[in-house]
């Protein structure tokens, strides 16, 4: 993706649907690593983005007891923080963004 679609798209605000269980929260990779939603792990663009990399450097379940040891890691904290303040990766961006209400127009 362009740097400028990317940059477009970071502007949007979003409505993560992952802190209300409109979609599940996690996701598991194929590489055994604990990340945010299914969404995340699906384009170059954001895997690339730093947030995600710091996320995938302390979210392998190999490494853990348990899935509650990943989410109180510092990385894990900082992004859910960051998240509920609408600053989060591409992905969360695009498929989070949030809804604009279209009102209809008739003419009389």
């Amino acid at each position: 993706m362009k740097q400028d679609r990317l940059n477009e798209m970071m502007k949007n605000e979003i409505d993560p649907k992952c802190f209300d269980d409109r979609q599940p929260g996690f996701a598991l990779t194929n590489r055994g690593e604990l990340i945010p939603c299914c969404w995340a792990d699906g384009s170059p663009w954001n895997k690339a983005h730093p947030t995600y990399q710091k996320l995938v450097k302390v979210s392998r379940i190999a490494d853990y007891d348990s899935v509650d040891e990943i989410l109180m890691t510092d990385e894990w904290i900082e992004f859910a923080e960051n998240l509920s303040k609408g600053k989060g990766m591409p992905v969360c961006h695009q498929v989070c963004q949030k809804s604009v209400e279209i009102k209809k127009q008739y003419i009389k």
